[in-house]
């Protein structure tokens, strides 16, 4: 790591860490975890003593997908609140102009800034860890579903963190950076799930195009975790909680041999986080200057290439992630 970017992160991780406010986000967010995982449980439980014949793995799929998709929902929500203060709380207390004469330049602050954002929000996701591994006891999920879920996690928080801390960087201010972030993702989420179902209904409720929740994280997870989605066995009128992942993969789903099959769509959604996290990064770098915010600098040749080399890989891997979009 660059010796630079020590004082930032060591004041940052001072700042996050001090008081009450971290330990309290960390215990609610470990709290609601448990509780969703313990209403599950007792969902398959109260399953079971209806006489259903379900073995430990049918159990184990039913936990995982439930605890997978509590976890992406609070991440995707939690991990704003680490990053859209870090700039505009600056510009308010009037510090920002201080740290610009320090040695740090607007690089070093804003990768500073991102990844203290982005260690409190490992941090979230370490603590939920022990509950995936009471759930591997119960057997029925493999390794390939748990890097599946552990990466669209892991690259849907990078980007609700980078969001949030654009919001930061564009407004200045808190209270409106907030607002703003909050509003991307509702519409990020409940807009493209709402305009697939409209899409479906009028067209004879046929699948939606999964283009329509390309940029949906609640949707990448829910094709993430289709593999592993508990079999007809368990009905939505018995395990409420699963029910909602029906819902989910809607504009995910084509229809193939008379069967209704899973896009991989999160493969795709993968590579455009990736490049719009960089493009955000790009034009943060420039807004977060006060003066000659547009003028050309050296890192703008090293962010050139990388956009470059990104899109280079795009487009070789394109058969890969673009099988998530058509069957």
């Amino acid at each position: 790591m660059n010796n630079v970017l020590v004082p930032i992160l060591v004041k940052e991780f001072r700042t996050q860490l001090r008081g009450k406010r971290a330990a309290l986000l960390l215990t609610v967010y470990v709290g609601l975890l448990l509780l969703a995982l313990w209403l599950l449980y007792r969902s398959v439980v109260s399953q079971i003593n209806l006489g259903a014949p379900l073995v430990n793995a049918q159990i184990g799929q039913a936990l995982f997908t439930g605890l997978a998709l509590a976890v992406q929902g609070l991440t995707i929500f939690l991990a704003p609140a680490t990053a859209v203060h870090a700039i505009s709380s600056e510009y308010e207390r009037g510090t920002f102009d201080m740290l610009l004469k320090t040695p740090l330049s607007a690089t070093q602050i804003l990768v500073g800034k991102l990844l203290s954002a982005l260690a409190f929000v490992s941090l979230l996701l370490l603590a939920a860890l022990p509950l995936f591994s009471v759930i591997v006891l119960f057997g029925g999920v493999e390794p390939g579903d748990l890097t599946r879920v552990f990466v669209t996690i892991l690259v849907s928080a990078m980007m609700s963190a980078m969001l949030g801390l654009a919001c930061s960087v564009f407004t200045r201010q808190t209270y409106a950076a907030t607002l703003l972030c909050y509003a991307i993702l509702i519409t990020l989420i409940g807009g493209t799930l709402f305009a697939a179902n409209l899409w479906s209904i009028t067209h004879s409720m046929l699948p939606a195009p999964p283009e329509y929740v390309l940029v949906n994280p609640l949707s990448a997870m829910a094709a993430a975790l289709a593999r592993t989605q508990p079999p007809a066995l368990i009905t939505p009128g018995t395990l409420r909680p699963i029910a909602i992942l029906g819902l989910l993969t809607q504009g995910t789903m084509v229809q193939s041999g008379g069967q209704m099959n899973v896009l991989p769509v999160y493969r795709a959604t993968w590579m455009v986080y990736g490049g719009a996290m960089l493009l955000l990064f790009w034009m943060c770098l420039h807004a977060v200057q006060p003066r000659r915010r547009w003028r050309i600098e050296r890192m703008d040749g090293v962010l050139l290439l990388l956009v470059l080399g990104y899109a280079l890989l795009a487009w070789v891997s394109r058969d890969w992630y673009l099988q998530g979009l058509s069957m």
